[in-house]
């Protein structure tokens, strides 16, 4: 996608369409202020016992015209500009308050939120513990996922970053991992708490065996654990549960969906219709 173009909508789509085609900044910042955008929430499973162990909370952005439209459309031009920033707040306040509500009506989950690098700064910090402060929330009941190349791109601000996150007691998650082999030397300067294997090396035919082994295995050295992402098919799960993997999220249980549908996921059988991406803030 080029970043210096920004199609006009002159087609409209029809219901379940996307015009796949760039935003200008205006108008996704409006669609963020007049609540076109909507947090759903694909759960993550103990691979030991198959139960819902916790959530990631994905954006999604309902046009009143155009219908849906995939994050993979509006993001990169939230990441060229501050509306990143606003978009990364808001799917923090907004996953808090969702996880407060799931608590008063006895559905207690931990819930990720997966944050751009251009939001990994001080201010991340500052709307973190805001969010968390105005919640009866337990801060380790917030996940914050941050993928592998921003940490191996600047590790002087990725250490102080995550330590204050961590000093606010919540968790850390590093995304993607296994794209960057060259954080593994800096694992034990990070307070990581999960790896999250990058679904390269799970969806479809391409399963890699050894990667997840060596994935698990460094995982099990550090004391943090993982997550297999992009699930779709049983002999998936019989391998990762086999290879030591200890929690799994993907459309073999459920696409992310709605909030209000989460509650029936818990022990009910997939519900909603499958998207063809996991895109994250």
């Amino acid at each position: 996608m080029r970043s210096n173009i920004f199609p006009t909508h002159s087609c409209a789509a029809t219901p379940g369409q996307t015009l796949l085609s760039a935003f200008p900044e205006e108008e996704i910042r409006h669609a963020l202020r007049s609540g076109q955008m909507t947090l759903h929430y694909q759960p993550q499973m103990r691979a030991a016992t198959g139960s819902v162990a916790g959530v990631e909370a994905l954006v999604r952005w309902n046009h009143p015209n155009l219908g849906p439209i995939p994050p993979a459309v509006f993001i990169p031009t939230a990441e060229r500009s501050s509306l990143i920033t606003d978009i990364g707040a808001w799917t923090i306040q907004t996953a808090i308050a969702q996880a407060v509500f799931w608590t008063a009506i006895g559905v207690d989950l931990r819930v990720a939120v997966n944050v751009s690098g251009k939001q990994f700064d001080s201010r991340l910090v500052h709307t973190v513990e805001q969010a968390l402060v105005g919640a009866d929330l337990p801060p380790e009941r917030l996940e914050i996922e941050i993928t592998e190349g921003f940490l191996i791109g600047d590790l002087e601000r990725a250490t102080d970053v995550l330590s204050s996150l961590r000093a606010l007691g919540v968790r850390i998650a590093i995304d993607d991992f296994g794209t960057g082999w060259s954080t593994l030397q800096y694992l034990s300067s990070f307070p990581v708490d999960v790896l999250k294997i990058d679904r390269a090396f799970i969806s479809g035919h391409r399963f890699d065996a050894r990667i997840v082994r060596s994935i698990v295995a460094i995982a099990g050295e550090f004391g943090v654990e993982t997550v297999a992402e992009g699930m779709e098919t049983k002999e998936q799960l019989r391998l990762i549960t086999e290879l030591g993997c200890d929690y799994w999220q993907g459309f073999l249980h459920s696409p992310a969906v709605r909030a209000d549908l989460i509650p029936s996921l818990l022990t009910g059988p997939t519900v909603g219709l499958i998207e063809p991406q996991k895109d994250a803030i």
